[in-house]
């Protein structure tokens, strides 16, 4: 069923611009949704005309991933460039999550967010090359926000039960990923990571530095939720995972 007019994002952005556009709001989010107004309206357009005098408009685009039409081919073009660089290869998806008691962390101190990612594939990677003397391929997603779009910090990631030995001679294959495991090991590394990081003082928080380590040590040896699902191929993956990246 097709959406009243009156409730795609543009006009929603438009009727309560009070809702967002203020000084409370992230900057990167004001210039996001600006564009998104603009986009196809403001932004100008490129006039082309043939020599047999058939012309065409073609209107100027923001780009921007919060836009629905940018963001949804965006996202066509990122399925299409990992489809043909991730081999065709049974692959495992894996979902590294964290408790709540993080996210406020991640969310203050949003120049901790890009190292997440490393970690969690770094997480992988190191169990195929202990367990399987391999190295495989990986693709990680971080989320920053949950199904009802509050702030909620975890990853989506793609690894493959295929990959190359040391030398890059040979395949190994039948390469598992035990949820138990990699959830002890991905709950570690993300510990130690922000104690490592309070220590050297670039975690800002209303609590004491030493209470707040004690809140982030006391997660090192509780029990995190393993998620882990086999599949044939990457395809499956991608274009659930495609459903998160088109929503703005």
């Amino acid at each position: 069923m097709k959406k009243p007019a009156n409730q795609n994002i543009p006009n929603l952005l438009r009727k309560y611009p009070h809702v967002w556009d203020h000084s409370r709001m992230r900057s990167v989010v004001r210039e996001n949704f600006a564009r998104v107004l603009a986009c196809r309206r403001a932004l100008g357009a490129e006039v082309f005309v043939s020599p047999n005098g058939e012309t065409r408009i073609v209107l100027h685009t923001c780009k921007s991933r919060a836009c629905p039409s940018c963001g949804y081919w965006q996202t066509i073009q990122w399925l299409h460039e990992v489809a043909t660089r991730f081999p065709d290869v049974p692959c495992s998806g894996i979902v590294f999550s964290m408790p709540d008691t993080f996210w406020e962390i991640f969310r203050t101190n949003r120049h901790l967010l890009p190292a997440v990612a490393e970690l969690g594939a770094g997480v992988l990677q190191d169990w195929a090359l202990e367990q399987y003397g391999a190295e495989v391929p990986i693709v990680v997603v971080p989320h920053t926000f949950n199904a009802k779009l509050k702030f909620n910090v975890h990853l989506h990631i793609l690894a493959g039960r295929v990959g190359l030995n040391r030398t890059g001679n040979r395949l190994v294959q039948n390469i598992y990923y035990y949820a138990d495991e990699i959830t002890r090991r991905w709950r570690h590394t993300l510990v130690d990571f922000l104690v490592h990081a309070i220590d050297r003082g670039r975690v800002r928080s209303a609590m004491p530095v030493e209470q707040l380590r004690d809140l982030v040590q006391a997660q090192r040896d509780l029990w995190w939720k393993p998620m882990v699902r086999q599949y044939k191929n990457q395809q499956a993956f991608l274009h659930y995972i495609a459903r998160y990246l088109r929503r703005p």
